[in-house]
């Protein structure tokens, strides 16, 4: 009878410690995480995510400084013509940086797109804003890192990018206005700092001409707000001809496959 007791107690604690193991969390990750591969851009932001591995840290200056608007017109990919709206730097002002890590990267421009390029979780935005910066380690000034913010269209004026939007319809006229911006506010309203604090990062490419797979991607979790009236504005700056007419169309790249690239999140 005792022999009998003890291998119930035997098969009981057994059982329990089955349980045991069973209700412990399973801390895997995705089995793609060290894997370091180039690719296309955009993506949709989705399904099981790496462990972040870069810490931002951005350095915008302070006062004033005056951007030029350029409006450019290039082939899409199925060589329809559309425009391509990209404020950019007259002079490029290497004091703006951002740090990922020990590696230092110079701000060139930012640019818009409607609708936004990347999805997350399948959803894409009626914009994004994507801030550019180059390598400054002499023989890598070809590696790109772009922060990219999506944008909803549900909000009030957004009072940086109105004088944006003015410039952008100058130019478009015709004129070669200078926009003067406030540096902090491309870390407060435009943010830098304010919305870059958590993120997606993966390897990509430009979404524009040359396409160049050299771009570390931050694309942030949260998301800028303009109102209706602006996005309508805005939308009124992209068109097409054909056959004589014009038409308004989207300028943003089709998404891409991530054929095994992880994507990190913070």
């Amino acid at each position: 009878m005792k022999n009998q007791y003890k291998v119930l107690v035997a098969l009981v604690l057994a059982h329990l410690l089955v349980l045991g193991a069973w209700a412990q969390p399973v801390q895997n990750k995705p089995s793609n995480c060290d894997i370091n591969k180039d690719g296309e851009s955009p993506v949709n932001l989705k399904g099981d995510f790496c462990n972040n591995k870069y810490e931002l840290k951005f350095d915008l200056g302070r006062g004033a400084t005056k951007m030029e608007c350029e409006i450019h017109k290039y082939d899409k990919e199925d060589e329809q013509k559309y425009v391509n709206v990209t404020v950019g730097f007259k002079n490029p002002n290497t004091s703006i940086t951002v740090k990922a890590n020990n590696t230092v990267y110079s701000f060139l421009q930012f640019h818009f797109h409607n609708a936004s390029e990347h999805a997350i979780g399948g959803n894409k935005d009626s914009m994004e804003v994507h801030f550019v910066f180059k390598n400054l380690e002499k023989g890598k000034e070809k590696d790109k890192l772009v922060c990219g913010i999506l944008i909803k269209a549900d909000g009030r004026d957004n009072t940086f990018f109105e004088p944006v939007l003015n410039a952008l319809k100058q130019t478009l006229a015709g004129n070669h206005p200078e926009l003067e911006i406030n540096l902090s506010d491309l870390g407060g309203k435009m943010g830098l700092d304010k919305y870059m604090n958590t993120y997606y990062n993966y390897n990509g490419s430009l979404t524009s001409p040359p396409f160049s797979t050299d771009v570390n991607w931050f694309v942030s979790a949260n998301k800028l707000t303009i109102s209706k009236r602006q996005l309508e504005d805005f939308k009124k700056l992209i068109y097409k001809y054909e056959n004589g007419k014009r038409y308004r169309i989207g300028i943003d790249r089709k998404i891409h496959e991530l054929d095994g690239r992880p994507i990190r999140k913070k």
